[in-house]
């Protein structure tokens, strides 16, 4: 056999040997086990994969808000916040309009929930409100709602008997009164706070339906800062009357300056910060009595600490505005450096017409006699809330229900007076 015929051979042996071994390729399984195809089977591996399915999200549900007070709500409280809440979802925004269309100012909350009013409202208003919020697809759902405050029938008042940013003495009692009288006296003592600097121990007492103070346990230490605040607005203080407006104020106690003065001796002896300052002499209530009418007139000066309530240069003093007429022995003269220590009309006052009788014999009504020199000198140096000590006279002792006579009862018999439990 030639070299041709047997390269043809070769080339045809090679061929049948390619198609057998792309027959067995063909043949075999997509698996790693090399089985062999069922008749007719498809080589098409897409024809044999899952199908895909198409992906599906249900949309939010939607927002749910809440508005308090509820729609067409009458009377509600003006210093109650307007408060919104937002369900499945965030505000988007809030607007409480007043009657005159001004919004009212408000806050909502870091993660959108909650908005809330962050300034009083009126008394006797109608507010409308209006939401908007969005759900977690941002789709938009909005609330209306609108409601009335509560109209007192009357208001009242805290005064401070006190002027902000004074200074006292340290027999100070602050005092405020009500310009209507107070049923629900504890509610309004609730809403009264004081804070001192250093702290200082007191009370609050009633003594009347108006008029409420605070006493320390002891005696102000000097230079005490004081704070008060009355915040009565929104708060029924007696049916139908509410407080009219929160008040606050402020006021410092100074040197400590106490009189004391002893009818043993008719002498004055005048301590700042416990040291002596001035010894002076003195003519007091003459002491016994007179009968005018049904009323019993007391000539004697009254024993007891006595808070200096004022000063005056001159004063009318007119026995008849405690009873005593012009014609039974009674006065009407205008007095110089006057430093008046009680309600019931006593003072520390000039009497250059009993000199002679100062140090040695009481003559007076009631009053402190000392010379003009004398009365010049504690008229500079005395003032409101500073204390003048009486003591050893025959007289009744000051009661705690006359102003000036505060300090006269025991703090446990002071506290009493409070409107809240101890």
């Amino acid at each position: 056999m030639s070299a041709r015929s047997r390269r043809t051979v070769v080339s045809a042996a090679i061929a049948v040997l390619v198609v057998s071994l792309a027959a067995c390729t063909s043949s075999s399984g997509a698996g790693s086990g090399g089985g062999t195809e069922p008749a007719g089977a498809s080589t098409d591996v897409s024809s044999t994969a899952p199908k895909p399915t198409k992906s599906s999200t249900p949309p939010a549900p939607p927002a749910v808000i809440s508005i308090t007070p509820a729609s067409a709500a009458a009377a509600w409280n003006p210093t109650e916040p307007v408060t919104v809440t937002v369900a499945d979802g965030r505000i988007d925004t809030v607007v409480v309009r007043k009657p005159d269309g001004a919004p009212v100012a408000g806050q909502v909350a870091p993660d959108g929930s909650t908005w809330a009013t962050t300034e009083a409202l009126g008394y006797g208003k109608s507010y409308n409100v209006q939401v908007q919020a969005l759900n977690r697809d941002g789709k938009s759902y909005a609330q209306s709602s609108s409601f009335t405050t509560v109209k007192p029938n009357n208001y009242t008042l805290p005064i401070f008997r006190f002027g902000n940013g004074g200074t006292y003495g340290v027999g100070y009692i602050a005092g405020i009164r009500f310009d209507e009288p107070i049923v629900n006296k504890d509610v309004a003592e609730r809403a009264l706070t004081i804070t001192t600097t250093p702290v200082v121990e007191g009370s609050w007492s009633w003594s009347n339906d108006q008029d409420v103070e605070w006493r320390p346990r002891e005696y102000w230490p000097s230079g005490t800062e004081v704070s008060i605040s009355a915040k009565v607005y929104g708060l029924e203080l007696s049916p139908g009357i509410f407080g009219q407006e929160d008040r606050s104020a402020s006021f410092a106690i100074g040197q400590k300056k106490i009189a004391i003065a002893d009818d043993n001796t008719k002498m004055i002896n005048v301590y700042f910060d416990d040291v002596l300052q001035r010894s002076m002499p003195t003519s007091m209530g003459k002491g016994g009595t007179q009968q005018v009418g049904n009323t019993t007139l007391s000539f004697w000066t009254q024993s007891g600490p006595h808070v200096v309530l004022g000063k005056q240069n001159p004063v009318l003093m007119d026995s008849e505005t405690y009873g005593l007429p012009h014609a039974e022995g009674g006065y009407k003269t205008e007095v110089p450096y006057a430093v008046q220590i009680s309600g019931d009309g006593e003072y520390v006052h000039w009497a250059d017409w009993s000199i002679s009788a100062q140090g040695n014999t009481n003559t007076s009504h009631g009053c402190l006699n000392i010379s003009p020199d004398n009365a010049i000198w504690f008229y500079g140096q005395f003032n409101q809330g500073d204390i003048v000590d009486i003591r050893n006279t025959a007289g009744r002792v000051l009661p705690a229900t006359i102003a000036g006579g505060e300090w006269n009862v025991s703090y446990d018999q002071w506290a009493a007076g409070s409107a809240l439990p101890r």
